[in-house]
């Protein structure tokens, strides 16, 4: 008997340089659930010269290749005009008609919804999973522009809000990743989102071991702290007033390290010498660090989610966070960490120590952390979400996506399985 093939699914996202972050983590997560019940494909934007129009060499043409991105399938589609943003998908429509054509689903993972635009341009039906809105994903870094670039800015910016708002009114149905991220995407399409459902990150609990036993001061943070929104001098304010009353504290600064001339002012400081700024790491390796950390920072000025403080909790680590967004759908102040004021590095250094000094204080959020994220981030219960809006978006998928049953906690403290999603 011949098996039946599985329905095509082309995923759009983002490419970048470094497959690091939590657009590039989600991106994987859906892959890896597409494969279930699909033939996925994914779909980004290029911009190397072999592929895309080229000034400075007088290329004026762009062409599609088949990629492998980090082990998954991909096929990339040439740009035409890099330095004009809003052309991005519209100068090479055709070319995402004819890679698109055999395509009836679509699923759209990015942290802007602007990696929609070729669902939106040639009319299909379309899932999106986006975490924060074009303007706030820019905020910080178009204060850094300056000269053309900023000129560039100020006049593909209106353009660009034009088409995020298309966008989104085009979608089928919406993943915002968190609360902060729902209220982003309301601001900027000019009304209430109607279908839609907070999803979150998924987190895989079978190889997650709670401990929460460890004595050692170490503190890590997590990010791409080369990226301004990523507050760097928060960061380092806070570790100061934290060394000066617990010397053996250690920081560890996981993630793409700022530059040279950032960390140039701090190099004298008495705490510097106690931080260690370790690049990029292994999945595998970020999980050593997490059995041995005892608290994470996050001192952003704006995150969709924050998908590594996500992942502290469910090892048991408390996460001290700027109020910068998406953090606060799972730091529970008092609970499984503490909120405080963007920039306000005194009071983060104040509740650090109150962790960092009490095992009783850290053992209580310890279990907390690990109970919470359990409970609301299970792979099960996103995957219900995923399944949720896609059963919305082409109900002909009924028959082939079934709700899981989901453990969840009862006021007893009991877990019991449900399909509530």
């Amino acid at each position: 008997m011949k098996l039946k093939k599985k329905p095509k699914i082309a995923i759009l996202s983002i490419k970048n340089e470094y497959n690091y972050g939590g657009v590039f983590a989600t991106l994987k997560i859906v892959y890896q659930f597409c494969q279930q019940y699909f033939d996925p494909t994914i779909f980004v934007l290029g911009f190397d010269k072999k592929i895309s129009s080229y000034l400075k060499g007088l290329k004026f043409t762009s062409k599609n290749r088949s990629i492998n991105f980090a082990g998954m399938n991909c096929i990339e589609v040439g740009a035409r005009w890099s330095f004009w943003e809003p052309g991005h998908y519209k100068f090479t429509q055709k070319q995402w008609e004819e890679a698109l054509k055999d395509f009836d689903y679509v699923f759209v993972v990015s942290a802007t919804p602007i990696a929609g635009h070729p669902a939106a341009l040639l009319n299909k039906k379309y899932v999106i999973w986006i975490s924060t809105s074009y303007t706030h994903d820019r905020a910080q870094r178009v204060q850094e522009l300056k000269g053309i670039r900023a000129l560039i800015n100020r006049l593909a910016e209106p353009r660009m809000k034009k088409i995020e708002k298309t966008i989104l009114q085009k979608a089928s149905y919406i993943y915002p990743l968190s609360s902060y991220s729902q209220s982003q995407f309301e601001e900027a399409q000019g009304k209430l989102l109607s279908d839609y459902l907070i999803t979150g990150y998924p987190l895989d609990f079978s190889k997650i071991k709670y401990t929460a036993q460890t004595q050692e001061k170490n503190i890590i943070t997590v990010g791409r702290f080369n990226d301004p929104r990523k507050n760097i001098d928060m960061l380092i304010k806070s570790f100061e007033i934290i060394c000066t009353k617990i010397p053996t504290a250690r920081l560890f600064v996981i993630g793409q390290r700022p530059s040279a001339e950032t960390l140039k002012k701090y190099r004298n400081l008495p705490c510097f010498k106690n931080i260690t700024f370790t690049g990029v790491v292994a999945p595998r390796d970020l999980k050593h660090f997490y059995k041995q950390a005892r608290l994470m920072l996050i001192t952003s000025h704006q995150e969709g989610f924050g998908i590594a403080g996500l992942e502290a909790l469910a090892y048991g680590i408390p996460v001290i966070s700027t109020d910068c967004g998406g953090p606060r759908d799972y730091v529970i102040d008092g609970q499984t960490g503490y909120l405080v004021d963007v920039n306000d590095y005194k009071n983060m250094a104040v509740k650090s120590l109150r962790i960092l000094s009490s095992d009783k204080t850290y053992q209580k959020l310890s279990k907390n952390a690990f109970d919470y994220s359990r409970q609301h981030f299970s792979l099960t219960a996103i995957h219900n979400n995923f399944k949720t809006g896609i059963i919305h978006t082409y109900p002909e998928l009924t028959s082939l996506l079934k709700l899981e049953k989901i453990k969840t906690k009862n006021k007893q403290g009991r877990y019991y399985e449900s399909t509530r999603h």
